[in-house]
């Protein structure tokens, strides 16, 4: 099992016996792979003592993830096209994922410039968006 704290490459990623003869880069290259799915933001965080998948605001209210984490979890989730709904997959804006309860609405200011980083920025001048 790899800890929670491991990183591709470190040593600690990989189960490797005392009598093994391979280095650590022959190890590293055997291990990584391109994946063959697209990868996006975390969409959410599983509860180990629940066995249950929850949002990053609730992972937040449990203490699952400090404050500072779980902001920048939202924002990349913000910023790739939406807050996502873990148990579905769903992508929200700010604003609907705030009356789905997956956001607080303390943190719509905090997430709202990684959203528009996504949909794009408003000119002050003319009123009109821009990518």
């Amino acid at each position: 099992l790899r800890s929670r704290t491991s990183s591709v490459g470190s040593s600690s990623s990989f189960p490797v016996s005392p009598a093994s003869t391979r280095t650590q880069s022959q190890l590293t290259a055997t291990a990584w792979s391109e994946p063959s799915e697209e990868t996006g933001p975390i969409a959410g965080i599983l509860d180990t003592d629940t066995l249950e998948k929850v949002s990053i605001t609730e992972a937040m209210h449990r203490n699952l993830v400090d404050n500072i984490t779980g902001q920048r979890l939202l924002e990349a989730q913000a910023c790739t096209g939406g807050i996502i709904d873990p148990n579905t997959g769903q992508k929200y804006s700010v604003t609907d994922s705030v009356n789905k309860g997956l956001v607080d609405k303390i943190m719509v200011d905090r997430i709202n410039l990684a959203q528009k980083a996504f949909n794009g920025f408003e000119d002050p001048r003319t009123k009109i968006g821009r990518a």
